[in-house]
């Protein structure tokens, strides 16, 4: 198979008769960028600060993007990349070669992997807080599939094949691959104060001053702070709430997200 020049091939391996390649993005970013052409479905974009604010792409409304946001405003995630390779899977059992696009490859903690991988749900792992914060080069590489319950690919033999494939190239990597149900990880009560939060201007700017504000607020403890307490000393009302959803986006602060956000929700300074 023939490559240009904005991809590269970044493994290649043989298993039990089965030949796979990973292609990823000559610049790092996603591999596929998806658009709408003759679909009807409403498909976009997502400005990723964990992604290095560049657009992520996604092709459901009802599930990639609510994953983005909950990945992006968890303290346990460190990086998000969307559509981030192609994996080719040649197999005896099929003429043309299985091709697989990931949703999202995720960049976690142990503490959000481990949960992950024990099944606890996804707005679970995202809505707990931090005291500190992983640096990114010291978390894991997750490969995050979603599925909708409508998803007519549910009832594909071929497809449930090449995830099973591909589950197991992850594996001989040692990348976890998990699969993520709308249904089951994202029960509507733990994503409200998720909607809340992002309510505000995710892309407001904070400067120094503000950094001054939070060491004068949480000062040298790791105490929890009231919501409302650190929105005063941002600003206030939409400049203070905005504020404390950039720090969060930076991984700075760590709000509760297990309940509906009030001026009484805990927030951390995250070290």
């Amino acid at each position: 198979m023939r490559y240009s020049d904005l991809e590269v091939v970044a493994h290649e391996m043989k298993l039990d008769g089965v030949f796979a390649r990973i292609v990823r993005s000559s610049d790092g970013g996603p591999l596929r960028r998806i658009l709408n052409g003759r679909q009807s479905k409403r498909t976009g974009t997502f400005i990723s600060f964990k992604a290095g604010l560049r657009a992520m792409p996604w092709d459901s409304y009802q599930g990639e993007l609510p994953v983005m946001k909950l990945a992006e405003a968890s303290t346990g995630v460190a990086g998000l990349l969307a559509q981030p390779h192609r994996l080719e899977i040649i197999t005896a059992e099929y003429k043309a070669p299985l091709i697989y696009f990931p949703d999202l490859e995720l960049r976690v903690d142990a503490t959000f992997l481990s949960g992950l991988v024990s099944g606890t749900p996804f707005a679970t792992l995202a809505a707990a807080m931090r005291t500190r914060a992983e640096p990114k080069n010291r978390c894991r590489t997750v490969i995050v599939e979603v599925k909708t319950p409508n998803d007519p690919r549910l009832d594909d033999d071929e497809y449930k094949q090449k995830l099973k494939l591909a589950r197991e190239v992850y594996r001989r990597l040692g990348i976890p691959f998990r699969t993520i149900e709308l249904t089951a990880d994202f029960p509507p009560a733990l994503i409200a104060p998720f909607h809340e939060l992002f309510s505000f201007d995710r892309h407001a700017t904070v400067d120094d001053g503000d950094y001054d504000t939070l060491r004068r607020v949480f000062g040298t403890d790791s105490n929890a702070r009231p919501y409302g307490e650190v929105v005063e000393a941002l600003g206030g009302g939409g400049v203070g709430n905005s504020k404390i959803l950039a720090f969060q986006l930076r991984r700075q602060l760590s709000t509760d997200l297990s309940r509906r956000i009030s001026d009484d929700s805990k927030v951390l300074r995250v070290r």
